[in-house]
């Protein structure tokens, strides 16, 4: 090679294909013009130099993965999902995944506003239905949201989810139509320090429907979410409100502003933090800057952040709304909401409905349909429940090949309300513990209708081992319908201190303390003659009771300890009926209704004085009972005798023996002739300390009857 000539030819056998990057680089450095030439950074960031081998075996990875048909792709992802854990990574893989329940009050709680939950789903006549936890990667979600994005391990692109509705969407777009359904359920989010996942518990009432209804469903789900509202005494107390939008109202807006379209979600995005995280003139400032929207775009949205009845927000409507098309829409909306108005006032709903133009909540899962929220009126940070009509949503997931009989898909309609459970299990754990420490009175620490309780008895020993004999009084126990848990083995440390501490951390309020039992008698005489101990953490009180009679007295002790805090519960939530009022003027409260014998039907109608005479006689008969009922004074005894037997009861004077053999000892179960006479005795005991009344309940048969004693 002449270096001095003016072109650079290289030798005959160097120029080939193999040397193409290595002619290009050198004809770069021997550039007669030494500006021309090449930096040594320039060099090194050029692509004809060789690449590193770990540089050239990554790009061959990304090529391969970026290819998932091809046979290359399954084995890589194979080799993958071999790896071993690392034991140092699992110490620590849980860091600040957001279980809020793993203490055992807050999870016992969580039981028990489930359970009032399902009870109000329950009446609507909703089903538990979940969905399946993993379903392919959709672009629904901004990247701020923290998604959860995971691969199986065939490579596909999976996510966890991110809310309850759009897996129940999907779920339902494969042709599941008219149903009713709640789930609780945990959504995901991206953990800043990678591992677990962060898990927020939520639980989400749906319906959906085949047939348009306007409104119908929206006022069913409001009413759902106002009787929740009203279920929980903190919750009550505070002045949530139900924040209303229509996505059509909000389109027109953003027409009437000139946002573009393309920008809509983004711009949306902001407005979704109005007066929870920035203040309008901050979201201005951010739309400004982000979007390039222009101030007078700005200042005209600004105009329409109002909020309010539906009178006022509709005539504040009509006078920014210029164009006569989008007013006719709107009109159209707002046709909607004086529907929607009517049918949740037919329903009762309680909560006011207030009307805001500018409300965003998942603005493009609720595509032409409403949008709410549950939001506190002093506090706008504080969102309860949001939800809305996502018809979109779930066409977005129609499989385009199922269709009806007559040859179309059929239309699905859906609308659904996500509640923050762990907001309501928190809220109401503070009230518990606050309630417990403002009474005064010890007996009553322990009760209360929301009180957190594992279970209502606990069977213990101290001293000599009898697992035996706990085994044998919790079989009884379970088998008398009463929650019971015991002793495994004999703890040495276990003082009946901290026994007693351990139980009122656990919301158990009775305590059995198994004694040695005797010797030398036979199996059915030791029974007999054996005591247990009972300490009443409720009263703070001990006694010893027969073994043979211990399941008798827990079931009324239990069973009135629920009367009392469900009594305390009706009367908070004013369900008392105003029957129970004793003055006589109050008779006609009382429903008591006079019911004419067949023979006096012909005749002229009785006279309101005997009529009322009837009335004041009936109540004078009824009013002691009711106040007993009332002062929770009337004995219950929880038997495990059939519907039929306590019927029978009712009729029967079970102080004679006579009486009871004939109506009740002859017709009973041969095992059960036995357990009769213990009841009778049980009753007698109650009539000799002046009770003139007692309920019977059939734990068997979930079934009373308040018996009256004969003399």
């Amino acid at each position: 090679m002449n270096l001095r000539k003016p072109e650079i030819d290289f030798p005959t056998e160097f120029i080939t294909t193999k040397n193409k990057n290595k002619m290009g680089l050198i004809r770069l450095c021997l550039q007669h013009n030494a500006k021309n030439r090449p930096t040594a950074l320039e060099i090194l960031k050029s692509e004809l130099l060789p690449a590193n081998i770990e540089d050239e075996h990554l790009q061959n990875f990304l090529r391969e993965l970026a290819k998932p048909n091809t046979p290359y792709y399954r084995k890589l992802m194979s080799n993958l999902f071999t790896q071993s854990s690392d034991i140092s990574k699992d110490y620590t893989y849980d860091i600040n995944s957001g279980n809020n329940f793993d203490q055992l009050s807050t999870l016992l709680t969580y039981i028990r506003v489930r359970d009032h939950m399902i009870k109000t789903f329950r009446h609507h006549g909703a089903i538990e239905l979940n969905t399946p936890l993993l379903m392919p990667k959709y672009n629904l979600y901004e990247e701020d949201k923290k998604a959860v994005y995971l691969i199986d391990a065939d490579g596909g692109l999976v996510q966890l989810p991110y809310d309850l509705t759009v897996p129940f969407a999907r779920y339902v777009s494969r042709n599941i139509t008219d149903l009713k359904r709640y789930t609780f359920d945990r959504v995901y989010r991206e953990n800043i320090v990678g591992c677990q996942p962060r898990i927020i518990d939520e639980v989400d009432f749906d319906i959906v429907h085949s047939y348009p209804a306007p409104m119908v469903a929206e006022a069913e789900i409001i009413k759902i979410v106002d009787e929740i509202l009203l279920e929980f005494p903190p919750i009550k107390s505070i002045n949530y409100v139900f924040y209303v939008n229509h996505a059509n109202i909000l389109q027109i807006i953003f027409d009437c502003c000139r946002i573009p379209e393309d920008l809509s979600r983004g711009v949306c995005g902001l407005l979704g933090q109005l007066d929870k995280k920035y203040t309008f003139s901050q979201i201005k400032a951010q739309l400004m800057n982000k979007y390039k929207l222009s101030k007078m775009m700005l200042d005209e949205l600004a105009l329409f952040d109002i909020k309010g009845d539906l009178e006022f927000v509709t005539s504040s409507l009509e006078k920014l709304i210029p164009s006569p098309s989008m007013k006719l829409q709107m009109r159209e909306v707002f046709k909607g909401f004086k529907l929607l108005l009517d049918y949740t006032k037919s329903l009762g709903v309680n909560h006011e409905i207030i009307f805001v133009p500018l409300l965003v909540y998942n603005w493009h899962y609720y595509k032409n349909g409403i949008i709410f929220q549950v939001v506190n009126d002093n506090n706008r940070k504080d969102v309860l429940a949001g939800g809305g009509r996502y018809d979109w949503l779930i066409q977005q997931f129609r499989n385009p090949t199922i269709v009806s009989g007559k040859g179309r898909a059929k239309q699905i309609y859906g609308i659904g309300v996500s509640i923050a459970m762990q907001k309501i299990v928190f809220a109401l754990e503070n009230y518990q513990k606050a309630i417990l420490h403002s009474k005064k009175v010890e007996e009553e620490k322990n009760l209360g209708f929301w009180a957190p309780r594992r279970c209502d008895v606990y069977v213990a020993s101290f001293g000599k081992v009898l697992l035996q004999e706990r085994l044998d009084l919790v079989r009884e126990l379970w088998a008398h319908n009463i929650k019971a848990d015991f002793m495994y083995e004999e703890q040495t440390d276990l003082t009946p201190e901290i026994l007693t501490t351990k139980c009122k951390n656990q919301g158990i309020n009775w305590i059995v303390i198994m004694k040695y039992k005797i010797q030398d008698t036979t199996s059915a005489s030791r029974d007999a003659l054996m005591t247990v101990k009972i300490k009443n953490l409720i009263k703070k009180t001990e006694e010893e009771v027969l073994r043979s009679e211990i399941c008798m007295k827990l079931s009324s002790e239990t069973m009135r300890a629920d009367l009392i805090a469900q009594t305390d519960y009706l009367s908070a939530h004013d369900y008392t009926s105003t029957s129970l009022s004793t003055s006589p003027e109050s008779s006609s409260r009382l429903s008591i209704s006079v019911v004419v014998p067949p023979t006096q039907k012909n005749n002229k109608k009785m006279k309101h004085k005997q009529k009322k005479l009837l009335m004041d006689k009936a109540h004078d008969n009824i009013s002691g009972i009711v106040e007993q009922i009332k002062d929770n004074s009337v004995p219950v005894l929880a038997v495990d005798l059939s519907k039929e037997l306590l019927r029978k009861m009712s009729d029967c004077n079970v102080l004679e023996d006579e009486s009871l053999k004939n109506k009740i000892l002859d017709i009973a179960p041969l095992h059960q002739k036995e357990y009769v006479l213990e009841v009778q005795d049980i009753l007698k005991k109650q009539r000799n300390q002046g009770h003139k009344h007692v309920w019977l309940h059939s734990h068997r048969d979930d079934f009373g009857i308040l018996y009256q004693f004969f003399n």
